[in-house]
């Protein structure tokens, strides 16, 4: 995977490729002059990967997921569909990662908004739980 082009990369690489979520993923940086980066993947390239990954992922400034104004947690951007025709597969994408990341038992960084988490497991949201949305 290439640093600066990660999210490519890893899309190409795991939705084009088929990977499949709960096999040992083997991590293999290339640097800017595309060389393979020095290192033996026990874990801890992994775990940057899907670090690094995340974060870009979630980052409000991608806009594929907003954060509440109230205490900073994410949620899917209504607009993500119209800033890419493609938002499904990406959001399939990113479920994979998060899934894999959860697998694995690798810690994100990323908190996720109430409503959303509730509506992730199919409870209905109280009228309180949108409040972290909508103040």
């Amino acid at each position: 995977m290439r640093r600066e082009f990660l999210l490519e990369d890893a899309i190409e690489k795991i939705v084009g490729g088929n990977v499949n979520p709960r096999a040992q993923w083997q991590i293999v940086f290339i640097d800017e002059n595309y060389q393979v980066e020095d290192g033996v993947d026990g874990g801890g390239l992994f775990k940057e990967f899907i670090t690094l990954l995340t974060t870009t992922i979630f980052n409000p400034n991608f806009s594929f997921f907003s954060e509440t104004s109230h205490d900073r947690t994410s949620y899917p951007n209504v607009l993500s569909a119209v800033n890419d025709p493609d938002f499904r597969k990406l959001f399939y994408f990113f479920g994979t990662i998060v899934g894999k990341a959860l697998y694995e038992g690798v810690l994100l960084k990323v908190r996720f908004a109430k409503f959303f988490l509730l509506k992730l497991i199919s409870k209905s949201n109280q009228f309180d739980d949108l409040q972290s949305l909508d103040p």
